[in-house]
């Protein structure tokens, strides 16, 4: 049984999950994963890729690392893969890992099958099926992904990561609305191949790659229970939760 403060953090996750679906289509979970240019390969088992994600205008810098830790075959034969997102503060030293079993881009709908998170010290949680439904649910006509716009191939270009010399394609995308995001992409680095963005208010450099990568996360998760989804309406609002949660003690 979950206390008040549990359940005021479970619907607060609730409603981020749905603002994150419609503010950023194509990107399930919780949290505010950037977007990722490129297209998504699934790398071999132990395979990682850590960033340095930077806002200037904030002064913020969070560490962000993805990583494939496990394999797992449905009845069927089909191969299903453990994704790992985990997002570090270097000042508050705060973790928050996502951990989610998926059939192919993590970014796409439908391909997430188990979800599990876990903020720090705190108790592993698995999401149960009707909130991974929702999370998979196809998107409402009025939530359409935006097109990417124009993209340019600027040519290649030999860059200096912490991760060392990489040789990269300058890439540049320009949004429909006239956003214009450098992207460098480099074939070594798992995943989405990406060595460093610079988008509007944020960049993202790859700081170390490898093969070696192990689960963040050990203990057996709790599932999580939640009340029937037909009276989710009757939750508070997002905004008399964030009132709430500073109220209530640990």
């Amino acid at each position: 049984m979950f206390n008040k403060k549990s359940l005021l953090w479970l619907c607060l996750f609730f409603f981020l999950v749905q603002i994150t679906s419609a503010q950023m289509p194509g990107i399930p979970g919780p949290g505010n994963m950037p977007k990722m240019f490129g297209e998504f390969k699934m790398p071999q088992v132990g395979s990682y890729a850590e960033y340095k994600m930077t806002y200037p205008s904030e002064k913020v810098e969070t560490i962000v690392k993805m990583s494939i830790v496990g394999k797992e075959k449905t009845p069927d034969g089909k191969e299903l893969y453990w994704y790992e997102y985990q997002t570090t503060d270097p000042k508050t030293e705060n973790i928050d890992i996502v951990k989610m079993l998926i059939s192919g881009d993590p970014q796409k709908k439908g391909t997430i099958n188990r979800m599990i998170f876990k903020h720090n010290q705190d108790k592993a949680m698995e999401l149960p099926e009707e909130m991974m439904r929702m999370i998979n649910a196809p998107m409402k006509k009025e939530e359409k992904i935006k097109k990417e716009g124009e993209v340019k191939n600027l040519g290649k270009e030999k860059m200096q990561t912490p991760a060392g010399i990489l040789e990269c394609f300058h890439m540049q995308y320009v949004s429909e609305n006239k956003e214009v995001s450098d992207v460098w992409q480099a074939k070594e680095v798992p995943f989405f191949g990406l060595a460093k963005s610079v988008t509007q208010g944020m960049s993202m450099e790859i700081q170390k790659f490898g093969k070696d990568a192990k689960s963040a996360i050990t203990e057996e998760p709790q599932k999580l229970v939640i009340p029937r989804t037909e009276k989710m309406e009757q939750a508070p609002g997002i905004d008399t939760l964030k009132k709430e949660l500073p109220k209530i003690p640990k």
